[in-house]
Formats: structure tokens, sequence, C-alpha cells
């Protein structure tokens, strides 16, 4: 009977080392809506690989302008697409925190294109030019609750307009990446 009890324990506390930890990685996916100081987006996390996500994003970009008595704005329609590499992972779940809805430190190099479709704006007639962007970002997205999410960053880049007759001047400019956001994950 004792060697029996003995086999079975013996049986029991491999088969419970054998199995394997749980992987430290991006969620699978991760879909939401974010907004902040100028504009609201809709956006999805795809995992590529265990720190790489690739991120699809539509929205609104928003601006505003005006002087004295006048205050106009507009909404832009963007598409965006940004592989991030979330860097520090395995870091904050050696400390006890948590990583869940992506919640982690990241560079990221996106891409924009802010095409000439139509425009929400305060004003009848805006002149809007199609342009296409890449920029290098660092960032943080943090997740609280289950459900709301937190991300900051700052990046620079380039752009460029892609209509006449702003190609045949000098196309291309400075475009800075800074980003303030708070958002909802499904």
């Amino acid at each position: 009977m004792y060697k029996v009890v003995f086999f079975l324990f013996v049986v029991f506390t491999a088969n419970l080392q054998a199995q394997e930890p749980t992987q430290i990685a991006v969620e699978k996916s991760v879909w939401g809506v974010q907004t902040g100081l100028l504009g609201i987006w809709a956006h999805n996390e795809s995992r590529l690989t265990s720190s790489v996500a690739l991120r699809s994003e539509l929205g609104f970009d928003g601006g505003f302008w005006g002087a004295g008595d006048t205050f106009d704005y507009a909404l832009l329609p963007v598409l965006r697409i940004e592989p991030r590499w979330y860097r520090n992972l395995n870091r904050r779940v050696r400390k006890g925190k948590s990583i869940a809805g992506n919640s982690a430190d990241f560079l990221s190099l996106k891409f924009a294109l802010l095409p000439d479709l139509f425009s929400i704006s305060s004003e009848d007639t805006i002149d809007v030019v199609s342009s296409a962007g890449v920029t290098f970002n660092a960032g943080m997205r943090r997740v609280y609750g289950q459900h709301f999410s937190f991300e900051l960053g700052l990046g620079a880049g380039v752009a460029a307009n892609l209509e006449e007759p702003y190609l045949s001047a000098d196309p291309y400019y400075f475009l800075p990446d800074i980003f303030l956001r708070l958002g909802y994950s499904f």
C-alpha cells in the first residue's frame, strides 16, 4: 500500500513540475476607444510577438484656433498603424505590477494618413490637405480596473503633403507627436 501511495505522490508532483509557467506577453487582442484634448479614436492592438503588438487606429484628429470673440474648430479623419514594442513587461511582472491590457512602457513607429475625405468644422469652407507622416514615439500605457486606460507619450518625425500645389514646393515638414489619452477597453 505504501508503495502505491509513494508512486502516486511521485507521479503527481512530477506532473506539477512539468507544467509550463505562464508566459509573459502582450494581450492577444485589445479593442477600445480613446479621447484626448484634440480628438477621438477607436483602436485595436493585436499581438505579433510576446512583446510586440500592432496597433491600428481610426478616428478624428482635432484642432482649434481663434482670436478675440471667434473660436473655430475642425475634426479630420485619420488612420494610423503603429507597431509597439512593450519593453518592460518582464520587469513589471517581477515587481508585482499588472500587465493586463498591455500596461507597460513602449517604443513605437507610428504611420499616419490624414485624407481629404471630409471634415467636421465650425466653418463652412475649410481647406484640408491630404498628408501622411511617420513618427518615432516613446510612451506608457496603464489600465486601471479592467477597462479604463491612460496613455502618455512623446515623439517626433516627418510628414508630407500629398496634394498639388503643395507637392511642387517642399512638401516635407517636422511632425511633433505629443499625446495624453483616456480610454475604455472592451
